[in-house]
């Protein structure tokens, strides 16, 4: 994996309190109850981007037809595949960071599930939108959490802060992200923990093309990127 500084600093300090936080984050109830809300995971192909503290999974993965748990944090990976053992739940891993995806993913997966992981990215955030919308097969949904800036102060600075977040969005910011990906933007709501949650959908037919990296070249004052020439 090609990580910068600001990466290493963030995977260091997850690596060295993975052990103290099991039971700290894991996934909000919150999460779930939007998943069943958009449909559930009965039978379907899951991908996980960073799966992080992988127990909340296990009641969800066994009704899934796979599960894949992405993550650059090898303990939680470790982790993931002892407790999915222990349980008789069978999931796929990968050591891959969400930004760049593997190539021969592409529309393997009916869900892309990225819960809590964006604000922990240092750059490039919107290439592990880019990569959800290149691996969902078309009508696939995306469902993620984001911390809520309105909730979140945010000082320009390097390696995880005080609530362990590297960036914030607003509702308006989030949305403009997704459809330049080229997502169907379906909900974004406030959650009870700050954070803002969204699903959106790949078009089952669309003649739309999901706007380029290199091409996505202005960003505002907070460093949300949008497409060239959108208002400021």
């Amino acid at each position: 994996m090609n990580l910068t500084d600001d990466d290493r600093a963030v995977l260091a300090y997850y690596e060295a309190h993975f052990h103290d936080r099991l039971t700290e984050r894991g996934v909000k109830a919150a999460n779930w109850a939007l998943l069943e809300a958009t449909g559930g995971v009965a039978g379907k192909d899951v991908l996980d981007l960073g799966c992080g503290y992988p127990h909340d999974v296990l009641r969800w993965a066994g009704a899934a037809r796979s599960w894949t748990l992405v993550d650059w944090c090898v303990p939680a990976l470790t982790k993931a595949l002892v407790v999915a053992s222990q349980a008789g739940v069978l999931v796929n891993t990968a050591l891959v960071d969400a930004r760049t995806l593997p190539e021969d993913w592409r529309e393997a997966f009916d869900l892309v599930i990225c819960f809590a992981t964006l604000g922990e990215v240092s750059v490039n955030r919107e290439r592990v939108h880019l990569g959800a919308y290149r691996v969902l097969r078309p009508g696939g949904r995306y469902c993620l959490t984001v911390p809520d800036r309105e909730y979140f102060s945010f000082e320009e600075r390097r390696g995880p802060d005080v609530c362990g977040y590297m960036a914030t969005w607003t509702r308006e910011g989030l949305e403009v992200e997704l459809m330049t990906a080229g997502f169907a933007v379906r909900e974004i709501n406030t959650t009870l923990h700050a954070h803002l949650s969204a699903w959106v959908e790949k078009p089952a037919q669309t003649g739309h093309t999901p706007v380029r990296v290199d091409e996505v070249q202005e960003r505002d004052r907070s460093g949300r990127f949008k497409p060239r020439g959108a208002r400021r």
